[in-house]
């Protein structure tokens, strides 16, 4: 079974996604990978609000598999 992220380009949508936080610059040759980022890249209320954005679509989109 494919999950939804195993798809190439549904990972680097989520890494679109995320990039789009200010602080955070994940590289696209890491979207194979996992990344970790410190947690004061997020600190800041309009990066806390972009997350938290982003996350329902990573819920969403990890649902539908």
């Amino acid at each position: 079974m494919i999950k939804k992220f195993d798809i190439e380009s549904e990972r680097a949508e989520l890494l679109r996604r995320l990039n789009e936080i200010p602080g955070i610059a994940i590289d696209a040759d890491r979207v194979v990978g996992m990344r970790s980022t410190p947690s004061d890249d997020l600190i800041g209320k309009e990066r806390h609000q972009q997350l938290l954005r982003t996350l329902p679509w990573m819920i969403g989109a990890i649902r539908a598999t």
